[in-house]
């Protein structure tokens, strides 16, 4: 396998005016055995419903671990993580939807998600240890034991939907919906 994992993966960016991050169930990073021997690919991962990849201003990739959450209104289950500008969901654009068997969804820069599917992140924890850092740190930023910008826990979905509000062509905020089609 490649290197130790350090926040400096995520630095790998350089002064970019935007970002491309990956919206997935943090499960499916974690996976050790689907990465050994080299993984796979990223653009397999996307292809298989696993990875929604969306690029962002830098500044609002900046704030991603800030992601505001909604419940539904009265009995409806469902739920919703905000991220940057806010509006009403049909202003939304759908960009794809990715499986959340664990039941939560995160985002990760698409350099780091690329890096782990090809096998060359090393020392991610386990998910038993990133549940633990999840319920003890619920403010996130990318740190030594994990690579996330952020994580939630979807409600009651197999899957998490990913729109983007934009603004003159430039995305202005994303919302992660536990509803899907």
């Amino acid at each position: 396998m490649g290197p130790a994992w350090t926040p400096a993966h995520a630095s790998s960016e350089g002064e970019e005016e935007t970002v491309e991050v990956c919206f997935v169930d943090p499960r499916t990073v974690l996976d050790k055995k689907r990465w050994a021997g080299g993984g796979g690919s990223l653009e397999a991962l996307e292809q298989e419903g696993h990875v929604v990849t969306v690029k962002v201003p830098v500044e609002l990739m900046r704030t991603m671990h800030q992601a505001r959450h909604e419940m539904g209104d009265g009995d409806d289950p469902l739920n919703a993580w905000v991220f940057g500008q806010q509006d009403e969901i049909f202003r939304y654009r759908l960009m794809g939807q990715h499986t959340t068997q664990s039941g939560f969804t995160s985002v990760l820069p698409r350099s780091i998600m690329a890096a782990v599917a090809a096998g060359k992140v090393d020392g991610l924890p386990s998910w038993l240890e990133f549940t633990i850092i999840l319920e003890r740190n619920p403010k996130f930023r990318i740190t030594m034991k994990h690579p996330f910008l952020f994580a939630g826990r979807v409600v009651e979905s197999h899957a998490a939907s990913v729109y983007s509000l934009t603004s003159d062509g430039v995305v202005t905020g994303v919302l992660v919906s536990s509803e899907s089609s």
